[in-house]
């Protein structure tokens, strides 16, 4: 999802879910290392899936408009 919104030069919401990534996996990592060794990795996980559950919801967003996106806004001659 990441790759088809920089390919149609879509940097705020490709911003949006890096930064969904990045936040969550920083809080949720922090929390969940006092808890043991059980719990490592289950922080980068949720994270992983919450990234990916905004990246639909963006990339869905954006299939209407994916005829304009694809032929005006990467057209330079425009």
């Amino acid at each position: 999802m990441l790759t088809f919104l920089i390919h149609l030069d879509l940097r705020r919401p490709a911003l949006q879910i890096v930064l969904t990534f990045l936040v969550l996996n920083t809080v949720l990592t922090m929390a969940l290392l006092p808890l043991g060794p059980d719990f490592y990795g289950y922080g980068n996980m949720i994270a992983a899936t919450a990234s990916l559950l905004v990246g639909i919801s963006l990339v869905l967003r954006e299939l209407s408009w994916l005829h304009y996106h694809a032929f005006i806004t990467n057209n330079p001659s425009v």
